[in-house]
């Protein structure tokens, strides 16, 4: 496998970008003193989380923001800028040292670790993010910056052609090993993207209306050749009007479904993740549901409450075996799993020790060795079939938002294949 640029090892591995400094950075991470002068100046609690991400869409929020701005900054010690300073440089995005402020070496059993590196993108706070591809023992061997034409990264993933497929909320684009722009395709995105075998681009959005696409398939000429909306199948009770609690911060209309991935399977048919509603579907062109598993989710702030067989709610990234065992992860319990869907019998789990350290699980990958992959909120983890943990790259919370500082993450295998993310 070739590569653009080879890290030196050393004990500390730096790289500097541009800052992007935002006049919205006030309200990512606000102290207990700038908090109440939010709430003084009447910003509520949903308010105030849809202003942790950065410029809201809603024009009359953003009026009440710009003002609460001007009120507040005082508070922050310094003024707060607006522009962007290119000389600042960022802060060190990652070390290997254990010791490390961003992303730590925290355990590493190399004998028991899938041969191969890590494709990962960390989503930094106060910029675009970066797609990394990390040795074993967390040694960057290939970079890519993200920027502000497609905004925040969310996803990447290598291709059959050694290229690196890339979502943001902006568009997805597709870049070779010198970080060239050889496709590219504006539309809003989320959780995930693939290429297909036929060299269409599968592309997930989440957050869109009831009754909007959630899932499209582009051709290499940027033509729309697939959609899928859900409304054939869900657009009835109980589904048709269940919406999680979060719908009360983005509003409904932009929660519908949630659906957070979706994976082409050989016989033309389609694996999709539905979070809200507690199911994985498979479904072929014409949006025919197959089959789907339905799992047993108790929790209320959840959009259904479900009575499946295996406990656990809002299922992410489904990975389909050849076996047809099923790979998830779950949450109420938070928890990695494989399971066998027509006898409901799991036949491996891993729970985090520490749910609120780690952050709920976002990505659980079965590797060639037997190992899984699993992308905790902050944490990369290698678990071996046992349910120990074997790699642990952590991440500090200063990165990103919350639960978000992490999110997927694909084994590149020493013989240039990859595993399912």
């Amino acid at each position: 496998m070739k590569f653009c640029k080879v890290v030196i090892t050393v004990i500390f591995i730096t790289t500097v970008g541009t800052s992007q400094a935002s006049k919205w950075d006030i309200f990512s991470s606000p102290n207990e003193e700038v908090l109440k002068c939010f709430q003084s100046n009447n910003l509520n609690e949903s308010e105030i989380e849809i202003l942790k991400n950065g410029r809201p869409d809603k024009k009359s929020l953003r009026k009440k923001a710009k003002k609460v701005i001007k009120s507040c900054k005082s508070y922050l010690g310094k003024k707060v800028s607006t522009k962007i300073d290119n000389r600042k440089k960022t802060s060190q995005i990652f070390k290997t040292s254990p010791f490390g402020k961003d992303l730590q070496l925290l355990k590493y059993e190399p004998n028991s670790i899938q041969n191969g590196t890590f494709l990962l993108v960390v989503p930094q706070k106060n910029s675009y993010g970066r797609v990394l591809e990390i040795t074993n023992d967390a040694k960057i061997i290939w970079q890519h910056d993200g920027n502000s034409s497609f905004g925040r990264l969310d996803d990447a993933k290598l291709t059959n052609e050694n290229t690196i497929l890339i979502a943001a909320e902006k568009g997805v684009y597709e870049i070779d090993r010198e970080g060239k722009v050889i496709w590219s395709y504006k539309t809003k995105v989320s959780h995930d993207v693939d290429k297909l075998t036929n060299g269409n681009i599968l592309i997930n959005y989440a957050w869109g209306a009831k009754g909007s696409k959630k899932i499209i398939e582009v051709d290499n000429n940027k033509n729309v050749v697939w959609s899928w909306d859900g409304m054939k199948t869900h657009n009835v009770e109980p589904f048709a009007d269940a919406y999680a609690s979060d719908s009360k911060i983005f509003g409904s209309n932009k929660t519908w479904i949630h659906n957070n991935g979706v994976t082409a399977l050989e016989d033309d048919t389609f694996l999709i993740s539905m979070r809200d509603f507690q199911e994985i579907i498979w479904i072929n062109r014409k949006a025919d549901i197959l089959k789907k598993y339905i799992f047993k989710c108790s929790a209320k702030k959840r959009a259904l409450l479900t009575s499946g067989k295996i406990k656990g709610c809002n299922p992410h990234e489904p990975q389909q075996l050849q076996n047809g065992n099923i790979v998830v992860g779950l949450r109420n319990p938070n928890r990695a799993i494989e399971f066998n869907p027509e006898t409901h019998e799991i036949v491996w789990q891993w729970r985090s020790p520490k749910s609120k350290a780690y952050g709920t699980i976002r990505d659980v990958d079965k590797l060639k060795n037997g190992n899984f992959i699993v992308v905790t909120g902050s944490h990369l983890l290698e678990i071996n079939s046992n349910g120990e943990v074997v790699l642990d790259i952590g991440a500090n919370k200063s990165l990103s938002q919350d639960h978000r500082i992490l999110y997927k993450a694909q084994k590149i295998y020493s013989d240039g294949t990859f595993s399912h993310d």
